[in-house]
């Protein structure tokens, strides 16, 4: 994907990530349950080739923001940050400028992830 359609450092900094809370958020708006709206989401939006890491941050932030983290959206969210890919937009948007540790922290923060680091 790049950085076309970034403009920010936030994860909604994307035109990818924010459709994807748009549609999440209408659809429990329309008494959609979680895990249909879950599934909905992902059939809709992985199609897009280099869309799989936008898709799976922003569903697990707006999931989390909503008090309604599905297990499996969070363990592919941290899968995503473990392999690095999930840092792959920001460190290409700051020509790695060192921002990513404020990054990961701020995931770690997050996600509940003790100091950082995970067992």
């Amino acid at each position: 994907m790049g950085v076309v359609g970034i403009w920010g450092p936030g994860i909604f900094s994307d035109d990818v990530a924010d459709d994807v809370r748009e549609e999440y958020r209408e659809l429990l708006g329309d008494d959609v349950p979680d895990e249909e709206a879950t599934r909905q989401i992902l059939a809709e939006y992985l199609r897009e080739p280099g869309d799989e890491t936008t898709v799976w941050l922003a569903l697990a932030a707006t999931q989390t923001g909503l008090g309604r983290l599905d297990d499996n959206v969070k363990a592919k969210a941290l899968e995503l940050f473990d392999s690095g890919a999930a840092l792959t937009p920001w460190l290409e948007g700051t020509s790695g400028s060192g921002d990513w540790p404020v990054l990961w922290m701020c995931v770690c923060r997050f996600f509940n992830i003790p100091n950082g680091f995970r067992a």
